[in-house]
């Protein structure tokens, strides 16, 4: 079908977000028919898409329609094309389109602004986006439709999304410290949506900020008597924090204001790596690509694309430049994904969908606790965060049917691209696009736009030439032609001599091998980044950031980054998301080819051995941060000159930990095969992380390599600290037995190693282990040897938990007098040193002395208190087993509002640790106190 450009119509104005009303030059059009106006409302939707006509006649009469619907429906597009314009709206086999770029309708302006504000990171420009967005707003969606279907199933969703930005751009105003503007608005929504606590507090806040402390006071008073009463609940943590900083008349902000500039968009929603400039040919391919993303109604199968071809072809740049440029048509605004599957990787194993599935649920915000711990839950959860949203799936390098199935949306909004040197055959529904090497026109072409058309039209049969010497291979043509225009001769005549004479690496077969093109890439370097090439194939993860090549390659952080955008230049370094870098595996390879020739056996092991220590010191950066008042579990930390990472809070910590993670589980195994200390000293340091976020999978699969490699290296304390770790691991896994054999070997060992430190440490976790078995009197004497051994080792943090961990052993045993003194001992030593993290240990076995007195009130406090403290850490394992015990104290009350409140808060818990895989998750209690 032909369809007219919107161009060709002149300039519209579409607005539903307030009285149905179309524009055009700026002068009204009237569409005068309610009917009329609804199935234009309807187009306006979709615009640019096609809208079946079974959707037409639900929004026009729900799921009953009249024996004539369909062709009522056609006289009203015959109406509405006489109002408009007669191409404007244009027939398709299964239903209408209406031709109009996204900028002519108001609902598709205020969606993009949103988009914008969510992936902007400076707080004026998010306000000022949301601010334009709110102001496309001119009353209720659609007025003037009356509770016709599509008002009644769009208008839920439109003004969710209306409410969601003014609370967005409330917390933006806050942060720069304006607020008098935003009180009327705020209060005029929270009156008419009483229960939106988010919205609450903000009002809360604005008028606390404003001096009117009394006011802001009076509201919460108002609205936790109306959630009490309506709902039977308590108000929840944020509008408890506006109600305590009202009372305190502290300064700060609501949460996640505070950071005014660089904590937006912690979620990472468009994802695509870069597109290339000189893309060329492949236009069948690219048809097929746009025909498959093109709507089907009434389709019921996700759409799936499998691009296929030898190393080199282009898959992954043609699924890229698709991508981009339906992105850019406006296709698939939600979500944008590229998952690097590593399927031909000679290093490391390809990504199993298990693993990709985390990633991907991270990237869509799930936090690590919440992501399941199993396949078939992961997969779930996954197709179900797509639901509604248009979306657009990169799988790039997939290697087996098996790997790609569980990461497949279910939803036909969506739009899977998949490259493999394999077709998958066995994918169901998947279009295969086998991809091979160029023609020779299109390598010429290709030559041309790279190396400048005057070049290649002086020497047509010599551009013909270098084309069939690189095998017709897009890799290899698109290397030669950047080195063409970087030849001052300019003469494609001395690039056919020079890689006729060069022979590296060519195969038996010669013509399609891109060796001797990626050599010339190479010879044009500097020494310098010569040597940083090499050097940079020796990294055994997926992609690096410059810290890490500054390590491999022995140089300065200034002068890596140099060295990084220079290959990146030169197209020997693909840049990735969010700074990092990465090889396309067939160079990767000829590197690694030429650092075994240019660099001795010496030289390459000693820069595994810097990046190794970079990656050591900064995990053990990260875990000072994420645990400041711990002893780092490796006395001595490798020497040597490389780039330590700095982080300066808590978060900043853990999320370099958590994007590192693939690689930091790379780095292990290579310092495994033939272990040095760093094949132990890693996994150490890395055991905080480990046990905050729950990774039991790289925790064990790490220590178990790291208690071999101490082994072999018959390095005592090596051995006695991963044992000590591995006997937490099993513990809390319920492993019992291999806990306790754990900690009885790393026992003997500490003592060898007369480290009372040592252990005292391995001590205090035997005792949890003990505890958890009910040998409370063993537990009691367990932790009173460690104690000791900590004061002597002068370890306040240890002993502070350690006093915590007795105190709970003596409230099991019946002497709440002393756990209590043992507890608040605790709780001094934790204040004194700041030590928040442990604090909510300390709490929540308070509250359980409390609630086993029958001071339950009292002990509802105290949990409330530990479960902040847990959050603020990020623990979600302690904060689920806390909320299990405030739901038990919760019970005891006997009030009803508790009671609804406690069963809440265990659906929760049990939901959090099943997620973990905790054992604890199949408890009646879900892991309460029974």
């Amino acid at each position: 079908m032909q369809t007219s450009h919107p161009g060709d119509l002149g300039v519209w104005d579409f607005r539903i977000l307030g009285p149905v009303e179309v524009r055009r030059h700026g002068e009204l059009v009237p569409v005068r028919a309610r009917m009329v106006r609804a199935v234009l409302v309807s187009l306006l939707l979709k615009p640019g898409q096609v809208v079946a006509t079974e959707t037409l006649m639900n929004h026009l009469w729900g799921r009953e329609h009249p024996a004539s619907a369909r062709v009522t429906v056609r006289n009203y597009v015959r109406r509405l094309r006489i109002a408009l314009h007669p191409e404007l709206v244009q027939t398709s086999a299964s239903g209408y389109v209406l031709c109009a770029p996204r900028e002519w309708v108001d609902v598709c302006r205020f969606d993009d602004a949103l988009r914008q504000a969510g992936h902007e990171s400076r707080t004026t420009v998010v306000r000022e986006r949301l601010a334009h967005a709110l102001s496309l707003w001119r009353g209720t969606p659609m007025a003037g439709l009356g509770d016709l279907p599509v008002v009644t199933d769009e208008g839920p969703r439109l003004n969710e999304q209306y409410l969601l930005a003014v609370e967005d751009h409330a917390e933006a105003t806050l942060a720069l410290r304006t607020y008098e503007a935003l009180i009327p608005r705020l209060a005029e929504l929270a009156v008419r949506y009483p229960l939106r606590e988010r919205l609450v507090s903000l009002w809360m806040h604005a008028l606390r900020l404003a001096g009117r402390r009394a006011e802001a006071l009076d509201v919460y008073l108002r609205t936790r008597n109306h959630l009490v009463s309506e709902l039977g609940v308590e108000p929840g943590a944020e509008l408890r924090s506006a109600h305590q900083q009202a009372l305190a008349e502290d300064e700060p902000l609501p949460s996640g204001s505070a950071k005014s500039e660089p904590e937006r968009g912690v979620r990472a929603h468009a994802q695509l790596p870069m597109d290339i400039e000189e893309f060329t040919g492949r236009q069948q391919e690219l048809h097929q690509l746009r025909d498959l993303a093109q709507a089907r109604p009434g389709g019921t199968a996700t759409p799936i694309a499998v691009i296929t071809g030898m190393a080199g072809v282009g898959k992954t740049r043609l699924a890229l430049h698709s991508a981009h440029t339906l992105v850019r048509a406006g296709r698939y605004p939600d979500l944008q994904l590229w998952v690097e599957l590593r399927g031909y990787d000679p290093d490391q194993d390809p990504v199993g969908p298990f693993e990709a599935l985390e990633r991907c649920l991270r990237l869509l915000g799930v936090p690590a606790g919440d992501v399941p711990p199993d396949l078939d839950s992961r997969a779930a959860l996954f197709r179900d965060r797509l639901v509604g949203k248009k979306v657009l799936l990169i799988l790039d390098n997939a290697v087996t049917e098996e790997q790609v199935r569980p990461l497949l949306p279910a939803s036909t909004d969506c739009l899977v691209i998949i490259t493999s040197r394999r077709a998958l055959v066995e994918l169901d529904g998947a279009h295969i696009i086998p991809l091979d090497v160029f023609s020779p026109g299109q390598a010429v072409e290709l030559l041309s736009r790279l190396a400048g058309a005057d070049t290649i039209s002086r020497d047509t049969a010599a551009a013909a030439e270098i084309c069939r010497l690189c095998g017709y291979l897009p890799l290899a043509v698109a290397l030669a032609g950047r080195r063409l225009r970087a030849d001052r001769s300019g003469s494609a005549q001395n690039l056919v001599r020079r890689l006729n004479n060069d022979r590296l690496g060519r195969s038996s077969t010669g013509s399609r091998s891109p060796h001797a093109v990626f050599d010339l890439s190479y010879q044009a370097l500097t020494e310098q980044q010569r040597h940083a090439f090499r050097r940079l194939s020796l990294h055994p993860g997926n992609d690096l950031t410059p810290a890490a090549a500054a390590a491999l390659a022995g140089v300065d952080s200034a002068s890596a980054h140099q060295l990084v955008e220079g290959l990146a230049d030169e197209h020997l370094l693909y840049r990735n998301v969010s700074g990092r870098f990465r090889f396309h595996d067939l160079i990767k390879a000829f590197a690694r080819d030429r650092a075994a020739i240019d660099d001795s056996p010496a030289q390459r092991q000693d820069a595994i051995q810097r990046l190794l220590g970079h990656y050591i010191h900064s995990a053990n950066a990260a875990r000072s941060v994420l645990t400041p008042h711990g002893r780092c579990p490796v006395p001595q930390l490798p020497d040597g000159a490389f780039e330590i990472e700095r982080f300066a809070d808590y978060d900043a910590a853990l999320a370099w930990c958590e994007a590192e993670k693939d690689n930091l589980s790379a780095a292990i195994r290579v310092a495994a095969t033939k272990p040095t200390p760093a094949a132990w000293q890693l996994p150490a340091v890395l055991l905080t992380f480990y046990y905050l976020r729950s990774h039991w999978a790289e925790w064990a699969v790490s220590h178990r390599s790291a208690l071999a490699a101490a082994r072999t290296l018959d390095d005592v304390r090596g051995e006695a600290v991963i044992l000590k770790g591995l006997g937490v691991l099993w513990s809390d896994l319920h492993r019992f037995d291999e806990s306790l054999d754990c900690h009885h070997q790393a026992h003997e060992l500490f003592a060898e190693l007369d480290d009372s430190n040592g252990t005292a440490w391995n001590l205090n976790n035997l005792g949890v282990m003990l505890v958890e078995l009910d040998r409370l009197d063993e537990a009691e004497d367990t932790f009173d040897r460690a104690l000791a051994l900590f004061r002597a080792s002068e370890d306040g943090y240890g002993e502070g938990i350690c006093l915590n961990n007795l105190g709970d052993t003596r409230r099991r045993l019946g002497d709440p007098h002393r756990a209590t003194e043992h507890l608040h001992e605790a709780l001094e030593i934790q204040r004194r040193l700041g030590d928040n993290g442990s604090l909510r240990y300390s709490l929540a076995t308070l509250a359980d002395i409390c609630c086993e007195v029958g001071n339950h009130d009292q002990a509802i406090d105290y949990y409330r208190a530990a479960i902040t403290a847990s959050e603020e850490t990020g623990d979600h394992r302690t904060t689920a087993r806390t909320q299990a015990n405030l739901a038990d104290a919760l019970e005891r009350t006997g009030r009803a509002k508790d009671a609804r409140e406690a069963e809440h808060l265990r659906k929760n818990a049990v939901s959090t640790l099943a997620k973990l895989g905790d054992p604890l998750a199949e408890s009646p209690n879900g892991g309460g106190e029974r």
